[in-house]
């Protein structure tokens, strides 16, 4: 590869200077190769990036972001934490690494960034959110309701009142947590997680199936998509536990068109499949 570089260099003055004289075009090649869905060639131009101007912040958390996509939370971390110390008080590299330390599993970590931001940035939507959501994962369920109300109070989002709602649920306080579920479906119709927990939550109150069923397959309707596989699999869940084997059984093969399967999706597929047999 060095050598090969080295060639491009005598004769074109290097692909570097040729494709990318600056930080602005090397950001600008790196979004263009990632929308093309070229992730791997993303990463190597911010790479390169970095290579030519390591004091750029850009250049470290965009290669972050495209370690996080891949999977490789430590490497974001680090290239976020880089991009940390030449700016500190950009609170998008704080939500960025945030994102990484949750996924990895630490939570602590990642709650410190988001305290973070809303101390820089009292009034960050995605702040509040953030630390919400985290306060969630960690079944601190009265914290998590206290950060999501101070979102919403910013910016009231489907995906903050399902936050919240989800909140209300585990604290067992369900006319809340329906009410918050509905108050995002109102907001964002074609938004599927509203749908799925607000039937989960009367499926769980009621221990009934019908208007589940019913809540369900309306999201997947407004959904359509992503949005509609995915809740294709809630319902199917439903329907299997109400003996609905072959309604079940489609819808599990719904999601699998989509998404990858998973072992807990494979299971009640093949569940669905042996009930069908008898």
């Amino acid at each position: 590869m060095k050598k090969q570089l080295l060639l491009v260099t005598i004769f074109t003055f290097s692909t570097v200077f040729l494709f990318a004289q600056n930080e602005k075009e090397y950001i600008a090649n790196g979004l263009a190769a990632y929308n093309k869905g070229d992730r791997n060639e993303a990463l190597r131009i911010f790479s390169e990036m970095i290579e030519r101007f390591p004091k750029n912040k850009n250049g470290w958390n965009n290669r972050g972001y495209m370690y996080f996509l891949r999977g490789e939370d430590a490497n974001a971390i680090a290239d976020y934490t880089k991009a940390i110390k030449i700016d500190p008080e950009d609170i998008s590299l704080y939500l960025n690494r945030s994102d990484a330390y949750i996924s990895s599993g630490d939570y602590n970590a990642g709650l410190a960034d988001l305290t973070k931001v809303v101390e820089i940035s009292p009034t960050s939507y995605w702040g509040w959110l953030g630390r919400g959501q985290a306060f969630n994962g960690k079944n601190l369920f009265d914290k998590a309701i206290a950060d999501l109300s101070k979102a919403i109070s910013l910016k009231p989002t489907g995906t903050a009142y399902t936050e919240r709602g989800l909140s209300y649920s585990h604290l067992k306080k369900y006319d809340l947590a329906i009410a918050d579920f509905d108050k995002a479906i109102s907001l964002e119709p074609d938004f599927i997680d509203p749908y799925i927990n607000k039937a989960q939550t009367i499926q769980l109150t009621t221990l009934k199936f019908e208007e589940p069923i019913r809540i369900i397959t309306e999201g997947i309707k407004n959904a359509g998509g992503t949005g509609a596989a995915k809740g294709s699999n809630c319902r199917g869940e439903f329907y299997l536990a109400n003996n609905n084997n072959a309604e079940a059984l489609d819808d599990f093969k719904k999601y699998l068109t989509v998404f990858a399967p998973t072992a807990a999706v494979l299971n009640n597929k093949g569940t669905a499949e042996g009930k069908l047999k008898i």
